[in-house]
């Protein structure tokens, strides 16, 4: 499954405010800010498809290295690229 962000929308800020987090970010904290349960987010890291850190036996997530996951999953839409591409012209 990759997420769908439209980059015309104003969605790309989610990067830049993962990025800038200074701690360690738990299955909740990812959960909310991309929308997943956090079933799915077990699935996701026992199948090895997100990238996480065990500390101490519990999931942690390192901002970078989501902010990198989610970048790889970005599916940008034509019809908002185009906007883009003309407001940029």
């Amino acid at each position: 499954m990759k997420l769908r962000i439209e980059a015309a929308c104003g969605q790309l800020g989610l990067f830049s405010y993962i990025e800038n987090r200074l701690q360690m970010m738990t299955v909740s904290d990812v959960g909310l800010l991309i929308n997943l349960k956090k079933t799915d987010l077990y699935q996701k890291v026992q199948a090895g498809r997100i990238p996480y850190m065990l500390i101490d036996g519990t999931i942690r997530f390192e901002p970078m290295a989501i902010a990198s996951w989610l970048k790889s999953q970005v599916v940008v839409s034509g019809t908002c690229y185009m906007q883009e591409e003309r407001r940029a012209a």
